[in-house]
């Protein structure tokens, strides 16, 4: 954790539900800090918990120190609130999880006056216009009104920042204090510092809430305003005369002295010996409902709710199902805060920012298992929308305007942006999701975590005249710090693999089956996934914070069904994989002409595998049946034959490499010959811009299982040493040798893990041994993965 150049080091952790067992006071500069611990079980003695739960708030005591400052919940900054405020706050986030950030202080770099250094802010301006208005209400400093769009019509570099709002007064220029000069010199010294480059620190008089400022001249002692006495730190009105001034506006000025970093008493003490007449500024904060979450208990079968397709980038409830279905217990007491909220999470997964579609499959897939369910009221849901940690957006042919960071080779970090030709921000610029040092991870729904930043800018370049869908990282956490990752679909079944706990609290693989006498081998002939690959998402939900667990739980429940497992890698692992050097099975094709006269199987909605392809000297090598797994150094394996018939087409008549699995035919189940098909067999021909259009084709739906895990399923899930071979199931062929790159260097469990029982543990074990899926499901504590140091060229790239 670094100490930044106001002396502070910040620090995140993600907290159980339920209660925290922190004790929280208000020192004597009205900071809220962490004066000491209760006991775990008393703080769950109240509460349903699993023995996960109770190890994470134990780890999360070791982190915490006695002194530090709760400084924002669940992104939200809570500097400006009171200890009341934040005790609410947590309590009525206590269903979900939350994201405390804490901050210690250090020796600053930066005189800072007596100023909280959690409420300063450095801007490092370019030349130019800064798009500022400053407060003419205010009779004292430079301080935010709003912002303007600059000459060239793009916004305010201040909008930008982080922390940067209607309230913030300018205190620093290149080193120079300006607290105490009056607005008219401040924009004097500015304007003459126009062509400058300027760092220029910002001090938070008031919260990001800050609606307006409103001024009170005090004649005499009974026209005045009366304070509530219950705050320490904040001067809130409880009673004032005339309108400009209302029940709960903060005083932050009296005459030409700032009483913000003052506590209540000094403040009325001031107060009290100015002589009339007074001028007292206040500040006003939207009105504004505080972030509140439920959790319900939901038995197998439907859930009971009807959701909002009006909406399908949220699951919107409208209301339940029947009455009866309000009535369950643990909804009856909720009947009224669950129609308009949103769900939020779903058996320990965030599914926040997913769509309508992607929570109806999950549900789907969940149908016949209980379910416990989180929803938010709409004021969290805005909250966690603003602190997305992937952003999607779709931008129209031509230029994207980013700047990409040379210094970090390996990955495509945006490291800035450019204007368009007509001076307009690009549509990823415009869109605001994208903030600097923001990583780009699918480009048309292709991972491309594993891309060097050369081919990714190539690949961009190949696309330019078509439209795209960019998928970007834009929280960095530390368990991010290996960009690369692999995809893969998994058919219903075992997983063949083993599941072990890392010193970073994550879970990755352990051993992967490589016998097909001794179990499934779908993920170790994938040869993306080797021993120390950690597994980051399923179906797209992310959990990377789940323990072993409860990730063992998840997997038994999705047994039944097919799903998309995300795994970290290596470059070597990747290269490997779809290296034509290294595989004899797959064989390259470069192609440039459009068509390109290969028939894909349709009846195959999740294979691009051929069914015919055209004659001639460069592509007689690739026999029928042969399935595409790369394009341009891409694995496309996990994509649809819808989406990689959009792919190809959107490169149609430029060059590109083609790579194909040659022996996928040998390993390929035959079709049932006891039923007919449920549709006929299509063939779908690439024909460039002829008239086939893949977006118009719609493919049906594999059918879902309906049936539920049993034990003879879940037993051999991911641990496989010492099982023999089922009679019920036939033997696959088994494959040519593979070259397997080296495992990813991970170190054994630390000995905090071994107090919770965690070590290498089957994901399928038998219920006795793993909590019932009934039991509360809750992330673990972003602990730092294992790095990965890559060599970097200092190159800057734009796209």
């Amino acid at each position: 954790m670094a100490v930044d150049e106001f002396g502070r080091e910040h620090y995140v952790l993600e907290a159980p539900a339920g209660r925290l067992g922190i004790l929280l006071v208000e020192n004597d500069r009205g900071f809220i800090i962490v004066q000491g611990f209760g006991e775990i079980a008393a703080a769950y003695q109240a509460t349903s918990s699993t023995e996960t739960d109770k190890g994470r708030l134990s780890m999360m005591r070791q982190v915490v120190r006695s002194g530090d400052r709760l400084v924002a919940i669940d992104g939200d900054m809570v500097v400006h609130c009171s200890l009341s405020e934040i005790i609410a706050r947590l309590g009525k986030l206590s269903a979900k999880k939350r994201e405390l950030k804490f901050a210690r202080y250090h020796q600053a770099q930066r005189a800072s006056k007596n100023y909280d250094p959690e409420k300063l802010t450095l801007v490092r301006a370019p030349s130019g216009p800064l798009g500022l208005i400053l407060s003419d209400v205010l009779p004292y400093g430079a301080v935010i009104e709003g912002f303007q769009q600059l000459p060239d019509g793009s916004e305010s570099h201040f909008k930008k920042g982080q922390n940067v709002h209607r309230g913030c007064q300018i205190v620093e220029i290149n080193g120079t204090d300006v607290s105490g000069l009056p607005r008219e010199e401040v924009t004097n010294l500015l304007a003459g510092m126009r062509e400058q480059d300027k760092e220029i620190v910002l001090y938070r008089l008031t919260s990001s809430t800050c609606a307006r400022f409103s001024q009170l001249v005090v004649l005499r002692e009974d026209m005045g305003v009366n304070f509530l006495e219950t705050e320490n730190f904040h001067c809130v009105v409880a009673t004032a005369f005339g309108t400009e001034v209302v029940e709960g506006d903060v005083l932050i000025g009296i005459d030409n002295t700032d009483i913000t970093s003052m506590s209540r008493a000094a403040a009325m003490e001031l107060l009290n010996q100015t002589p009339y007449p007074q001028t007292l500024t206040f500040y006003r904060s939207e009105t504004a409902t505080l972030p509140e979450c439920h959790s319900m208990q939901i038995e197998a079968g439907p859930s009971g709710l009807n959701l909002d397709s009006s909406d399908p980038s949220h699951a919107r409830i409208t209301g339940f199902t029947t009455p009866e279905d309000a009535d369950r217990p643990t909804c009856k007491n909720l009947r009224y805060f669950v129609p308009g909220s949103y769900i939020i999470g779903i058996n320990g997964l965030d599914v926040q920012q997913h769509t309508l579609a992607d929570i109806s499959r999950l549900f789907s897939k969940l149908r016949n298992t209980s379910k416990q369910i989180v929803v938010g009221n709409p004021a969290l849901m805005n909250l966690l929308d603003q602190n997305r940690s992937v952003a999607t957006i779709n931008v129209p042919p031509g230029p994207l305007g980013i700047i990409f960071d040379g210094g970090h080779d390996d990955v495509a970090c945006v490291a800035g942006f450019n204007p368009m030709a007509d001076g307009n921000p690009g549509s990823v610029e415009q869109s605001g999701q994208v903030p600097v040092g923001s990583r780009l991870q699918t480009i048309n729904k292709m991972n491309v975590t594993c891309l060097t930043l050369n081919q990714t800018v190539s690949l961009l370049q190949k696309l330019s005249s078509a439209p795209k869908e960019l998928g970007f990282l834009t929280r960095i956490k530390a368990r991010d710090c290996n960009p690369r990752a692999v995809n893969i679909r998994v058919p219903p079944g075992p997983l063949g693999i083993d599941l072990r706990t890392t010193t970073s609290n994550t879970v990755a693989v352990d051993r992967l089956n490589e016998d097909p006498a001794h179990g499934p081998t779908h993920i170790f002939n994938h040869g993306g996934v080797v021993s120390g690959s950690e597994i980051l998402s399923i179906d797209g939900f992310d959990v990377s914070s789940l323990e072993v667990s409860e990730l063992s739980q998840l997997l038994r429940l999705f047994a039944p069904h097919e799903k998309i497992i995300t795994f970290g890698t290596t470059t070597d692992a990747y290269a490997s994989m779809i290296n034509p050097a290294l595989k004899p099975a797959l064989k390259s094709l470069i192609v440039s002409k459009s068509p390109m006269g290969i028939e894909f199987d349709s009846s195959l909605e999740n294979a691009a595998c051929t069914t015919n392809v055209a004659k001639s000297d460069s592509n007689e090598e690739i026999p029928v049946g042969s399935r595409l797994i790369a394009i341009d150094n891409v694995d496309i394996r996990a994509l649809s034959l819808n989406e990689v018939v959009g792919v190809l087409k959107s490169l149609a008549g430029l060059q590109k490499t083609l790579t194909f699995d040659t022996e996928h035919r040998q390993i390929t189940p035959p079709p049932s010959t006891t039923s007919a098909p449920s549709s006929p067999i299509l063939k779908k021909i690439l024909k460039g811009s002829s008239a086939f259009d893949a977006s118009s084709t719609v493919f049906p739906q594999q059918p879902t299982s309906s049936s539920t895990v049993n034990a003879s399923l879940t037993k051999s899930t991911v641990r496989f040493a010492g099982l023999q071979p089922s009679q019920d199931t036939p033997t696959p062929p088994t494959n040519a040798p593979q070259l397997r790159p080296p495992p990813l260097k991970i170190d054994p469990p630390s000995a905090a893990l071994s107090a919770l029982s965690i070590r290498t543990v089957e994901a399928t074990k038998a219920s006795a041994q793993v909590e019932s899926s009934n039991a509360k499901q809750e992330p673990a504590l972003n602990s730092p993965k294992t790095q990965f140091m890559i060599s970097m060229a200092p190159v800057n790239r734009a796209a």
